[in-house]
């Protein structure tokens, strides 16, 4: 347990044993949840022992299962709450410290594999965030970025996360900024998000473009949310993010923190994408 002191330098924390430092949290460890569940049952069993009515008896085991499973349930979220804040922790680390790592590189070569590591360290610590804050494994995230091909704007995937089929690397296509997506995403000025249960009905309303990929179960829900930073004194769609799951659903209030990722993305391809390079180009 934590005792209040005057003072207390922070050096480290570690979230496996974190989650229960403070009271009344310890109370969610195991120990005490087994202690608690024992004791009802100790209870229902001297009730029966000692001639009860059975439903007294019934009774007590039903609170018994009730405390058990709010317990464990709270001891999740606990856990999941604390496990997402150190993903957050490790995205904005990551961030700091590849942006300089990139802009500092003594040459364009070293630079690309830089910038691709970056945007793989980005995609999975991303995931791993949606993970661990809402239980499901199956969440994964795409990185697109903005890069010119013959005069136009196409956004190209960069990254994804460790869960996704690896034929989609194959078998990828840029989306251009006139198709799909990207199209209704610019035409609602780059704001917003669109989430999409069922793809092949997005596709026949002209919102989202189906490719090979899209033949693939790995994906059920995709939830679309543009990457948006200033370049040559506008601001501009540079980047698109999409988060996806195969099971369970994505709810529409995951799109604060994914929107809070995108502005920080943003800023983060405005100082890495300056004059000094081509336009967003990675390829």
């Amino acid at each position: 347990m934590t005792f209040k002191r005057p003072f207390d330098y922070i050096n480290n924390i570690d979230p496996s044993t974190e989650w229960y430092a403070d009271f009344p949290w310890q109370v969610l460890r195991l120990r005490s949840i087994v202690s608690a569940s024992a004791l009802q049952v100790l209870l229902a069993a001297y009730s029966f022992v000692q001639g009860w009515p059975h439903l007294a008896t019934s009774l007590i085991l039903v609170i018994a299962f009730g405390i058990a499973v709010g317990l464990v349930w709270l001891r999740l979220s606990r856990i999941r709450r604390i496990n997402s804040d150190e993903a957050i922790h490790r995205l904005t680390h990551d961030l700091r410290d590849r942006v300089y790592e990139i802009n500092s590189s003594p040459d364009d070569a070293i630079r690309k594999v830089r910038l691709e590591q970056f945007y793989k360290e980005i995609a999975q610590n991303i995931a791993s965030y949606f993970r661990e804050r809402t239980g499901n494994a199956t969440f994964n995230c795409v990185l697109r970025v903005a890069s010119e091909d013959n005069g136009e704007t196409v956004y190209r995937t960069v990254a994804r996360s460790n869960g996704l089929a690896d034929e989609r690397q194959l078998r990828s296509v840029a989306e251009s900024h006139n198709t799909g997506i990207a199209k209704r995403l610019l035409e609602h000025h780059a704001q917003g998000a669109y989430l999409i249960t069922d793809r092949m009905e997005a596709a026949r309303n002209d919102i989202w473009r189906l490719t090979a990929n899209d033949t693939l179960d790995d994906v059920k829900v995709v939830l679309t949310v543009p990457i948006n930073g200033w370049y040559s004194n506008s601001c501009d769609m540079l980047g698109i993010l999409h988060l996806t799951t195969r099971e369970g659903r994505i709810r529409r209030a995951n799109w604060l923190p994914a929107k809070a990722f995108c502005d920080l993305m943003g800023h983060v391809l405005s100082i890495i994408y300056s004059a000094e390079y081509n336009r967003y180009d990675v390829n």
